[in-house]
């Protein structure tokens, strides 16, 4: 019965609760994260406290690298894994030491990694401490750098631009987009100085930089299954013209075309010739949102769309309209 008896151990230990690592070695945890809030995670004097929870997660089985400097780093890391690791120092404002400990800690899943840096301890306003550090008269230069010149506080379309050129892409390009929802703008081609200077010391980004070095981990938000629906949800409100309720079609076209290239929905092209042959009319707040939950949840032959569902008009009509025309080919 010595089959049973292994079995039997086998079944026990893979029924016992597995530790996540943020609840691993409290103590060690605890020693090292009162270091780094005073001192900073690069500081010397926590160095030792670091390596001693380390030791103590490997204990526990965890995979923990011995030597996280960016040196040794670049000659054991994947060029995808290196991106990853830019993405999380573009997002978060990590060193590269701690954005590649979140990374190993999650099995290299970007979206896990930014998490586990905000829920772990790694980040500093998590423990209670200040988060990264920015530089405030930085960010205030950076927006006279773009700021109008008949107003004090607004970035106009002529300083959006020249944004994108320091930051070299297109003003086209959906990372902008990105940026404004993190900005938290409320009005497309404009930044106030209080959307400015806040999102940035949000994002930490207190250079241009630095807010280069993010754009990669903005772009891979658009990628990003829970943080997209966000996105994709504020851009009908950045797309009002000021004082308008709904969002004209034009502008929502473009702006569906920007968030929806074929890869996420293969259906957009046909989608606004539809609009701007049977519509010609400007796009409500529940027809934007409710497109998103059709193309996330119908099959694309549209077998299992329900027509007595609570769809808007406009995408009852698009359905027949791709039907009648999936049956003529």
């Amino acid at each position: 019965m010595a089959w049973y008896s292994f079995w039997s151990r086998a079944k026990e230990e893979a029924e016992k609760p597995k530790l996540k690592i943020c609840c691993a070695c409290p103590e060690t945890k605890r020693a090292r994260d009162e270091c780094v809030t005073l001192h900073g995670p690069e500081s010397a004097e926590c160095a030792a406290l670091i390596e001693a929870h380390k030791a103590c997660l490997r204990a526990e089985g965890f995979k923990v690298w011995r030597d996280l400097s960016p040196g040794k780093m670049a000659s054991r890391v994947t060029k995808p894994q290196r991106e990853k690791l830019a993405q999380v120092v573009g997002v978060t404002g990590a060193s590269t030491r701690t954005a590649l400990e979140c990374l190993t800690a999650t099995g290299w899943s970007l979206e896990a990694a930014v998490d586990y840096y905000y829920s772990s301890g790694a980040y500093p306003a998590a423990r209670g401490g200040r988060g990264p550090k920015t530089d405030k008269a930085a960010i205030g230069e950076l927006f006279a750098r773009y700021r109008d010149e008949g107003e004090e506080d607004l970035i106009l379309a002529e300083g959006v631009s020249t944004l994108c050129e320091d930051l070299e892409v297109s003003p086209e390009d959906p990372v902008m987009l990105v940026l404004s929802y993190h900005l938290q703008a409320a009005t497309m081609c404009e930044f106030s100085r209080e959307e400015f200077e806040g999102g940035l010391a949000r994002l930490a980004c207190d250079s241009l930089s630095k807010l280069r070095a993010a754009l990669p981990g903005l772009r891979a938000q658009l990628d990003d299954a829970s943080r997209f629906p966000e996105i994709y949800k504020y851009a009908y409100l950045f797309s009002r013209e000021k004082g308008q309720k709904c969002v004209q079609q034009d502008v929502a076209i473009a702006m569906w075309q920007l968030l929806l290239p074929a890869h996420r929905w293969r259906y957009t092209q046909d989608w606004c010739d539809f609009l701007q042959a049977k519509h010609n009319r400007a796009i409500s707040r529940d027809t934007w949102n409710q497109l998103l939950d059709f193309i996330l949840s119908v099959s694309p032959d549209f077998s299992d769309y329900d027509d007595a569902g609570a769809w808007p008009y406009l995408i009852d009509e698009f359905v027949e309209h791709m039907r009648e025309k999936q049956q003529q080919q």
